[in-house]
């Protein structure tokens, strides 16, 4: 989840920080990117 969307940023910024998150989304883009790669 991205900086603006978050409520706490601390886990998906770890993530980040880490170079362990390969996308980073708004809330309301992950179910959509979720289904996608489903469906792939």
């Amino acid at each position: 989840q991205d900086e603006m969307t978050s409520v706490v940023f601390g886990m998906p910024f770890e993530a980040i920080r880490l170079g362990a998150a390969e996308q980073v989304l708004p809330l309301d883009k992950i179910a959509r990117e979720v289904i996608r790669l489903c469906q792939t």
